[in-house]
């Protein structure tokens, strides 16, 4: 059976509640790897062939829906590079992230995760 990378975003719902920044960095790293599994999982379900290449799988993504005909696809694809962005910040850029950064990164993954949802239905 599958891991369910749902699990992975209620970690990242744990790690923000956390004085820790490492937590709080954690968090949102932990947020974007649930969107980006659960995107890769819909993906693969929907085209079998299509699969995120080794190297850069993170543009990948990105670039599959952006590259779609459907706006709700590329809506999807600019919400994840936002919180690829905010995942890069916390994991490599910045001196400080605060706790209202990690809330909104959480509180975008949730959408996207709701999008993902329903862009899964309609396929």
């Amino acid at each position: 059976m599958a891991f369910d990378w749902q699990e992975y975003f209620k970690l990242a719902e744990e790690l923000c509640e956390s004085k820790s920044e490492a937590k709080i960095r954690s968090s949102i790293s932990r947020a974007y790897y649930a969107v980006f599994n659960i995107s890769k999982q819909i993906i693969e379900k929907v085209d079998p062939f299509e699969k995120a290449p080794s190297l850069d799988a993170h543009k990948w993504l990105i670039d599959y829906f952006n590259k779609s005909q459907d706006k709700f696809a590329n809506i999807l694809s600019e919400n994840i590079k936002e919180l690829r962005n905010a995942r890069n910040k916390a994991d490599y850029k910045s001196p400080h992230i605060s706790v209202q950064e990690a809330k909104q990164a959480l509180k975008l993954a949730e959408l996207i995760i709701k999008k993902l949802e329903k862009f899964s239905q309609k396929l």
